[in-house]
């Protein structure tokens, strides 16, 4: 997914067309400049979705805290009294990440006062900004679920499941596929089995989902927005 603050810029001049890429990121110390793939790549300030929270906060000169270096999970500052992020642990390596391996994280990072890293992640399921406490509790109670049979309802029943329960279910199901490793059907068994849901009585057209689980299916490409995606799901009712 691509950064909204990487800004695709075409010049031209008598020489020919040139493109490449801008960080229009006021926080970041690469405002203004061009930058790589390789820049973006390690770049902990990233704004991967929609910016739930004011994005124009201006990275000083004289800060405190310079912007860490990001290598895979861990987060490396040059300053040793740097403060330790949410759902970080430090490390001799550096600050580790913590956080869920969720699909559904979004991360919208921004600055302190002191220019140290603030953790923003959003979360694409509730569409709301979320902590890491509330991120682990969530995905720990998704890991319980899915160890669990849970008990078919009623076959007859019409209305779908509460919000909060529509959420563990997906959430549930973001875990399982994580866990099987992420694998994905085609576009071609998708529609397939869109096909099969469209003739149940439990399938809201409407609202594209499914009311015995309250997950939302449709034939959509991406598996975060689409369960049908996920290769190790199958439907409630075991009609595939």
């Amino acid at each position: 997914m691509k950064c909204h603050k990487a800004q695709v810029v075409t010049k031209y001049s008598g020489d020919g067309t040139t493109v490449y890429t801008k960080c229009i990121n006021l926080a970041s110390s690469h405002f203004r400049e061009e930058v790589t793939e390789e820049i973006c790549s390690s770049c902990p300030l990233k704004q991967l979705g929609p910016c739930s929270q004011n994005c124009n906060k201006k990275r000083r000169p004289g800060l405190k805290f310079s912007e860490p270096l990001l290598e895979g999970d861990y987060l490396i500052y040059k300053e040793e009294d740097a403060p330790i992020p949410d759902g970080y642990e430090k490390t001799e390596k550096g600050f580790k990440s913590l956080w869920p391996n969720c699909p559904g994280l979004i991360t919208n990072n921004t600055i302190h006062e002191d220019g140290s890293l603030k953790i923003v992640v959003k979360c694409g399921l509730k569409k709301t900004d979320t902590s890491y406490e509330e991120c682990i509790k969530c995905f720990e109670e998704a890991a319980k679920e899915a160890s669990q049979k849970v008990p078919e309802k009623d076959s007859k029943e019409v209305e779908a499941p509460p919000l909060q329960t529509q959420v563990k279910h997906y959430a549930k199901a973001l875990y399982n596929w994580v866990k099987e490793g992420r694998e994905v059907r085609t576009d071609e068994e998708i529609q397939q089995l869109l096909e099969i849901c469209k003739q149940c009585d439990l399938y809201d057209a409407k609202k594209q989902i499914c009311k015995k689980c309250g997950c939302r299916v449709n034939s959509g490409s991406r598996a975060i927005s689409n369960k049908l995606k996920m290769k190790s799901e199958s439907c409630p009712l075991g009609k595939w």
